[in-house]
């Protein structure tokens, strides 16, 4: 864990590849992916949970409004492996990196490569997440790896 800073924050970011790899080779094969969905970002904008994992939009969250798709004031654009926004003065965004399966139960598991940054001021955070159990209509729950 790094300890806390805006220097320390954004070489975090510069290490995601190296924590995903690392990842990726605690897994076991997963024999081929069985949840494929025709957008993994737009997934992420309807169905994850934002309570689950610290970033910026801890505030702004509530008990019935959690999903990037609830942010009605914010212009939430999502592609194929992708989801953010870009207002003037933040950029977040979450991007599905990997489709494995992390804890050997079978179900697909997705890590997400998380950004969440101040274009003015210093805040920065960059984290690799895990959304485990993916598959499914509820809602997807994402830790820090």
């Amino acid at each position: 864990m790094l300890a806390e800073g805006v220097d320390n924050r954004t070489v975090a970011g510069d290490y995601l590849l190296c924590a995903s790899v690392a990842a990726l080779n605690q897994s076991e094969e997963a024999g081929g992916i069985q949840y494929s969905p025709e957008s993994y970002g737009k997934q992420l904008m309807d169905r994850l949970d934002l309570r689950c994992f610290p970033s910026s939009l801890g505030p702004r969250v509530t008990d019935k409004q959690y999903t990037l798709a609830d942010l009605e004031s914010e212009a939430v654009h999502h592609s194929r492996y992708r989801v953010g926004f870009d207002s003037k003065n933040w950029h977040f965004a979450l991007e599905v990196v990997a489709a494995t399966d992390l804890n050997d139960n079978g179900q697909d598991d997705w890590l997400l490569w998380l950004v969440d940054e101040a274009k003015t001021g210093n805040y920065r955070n960059y984290d690799l997440l895990v959304a485990y159990d993916v598959e499914g209509s509820g809602s997807i729950q994402a830790e820090p790896f």
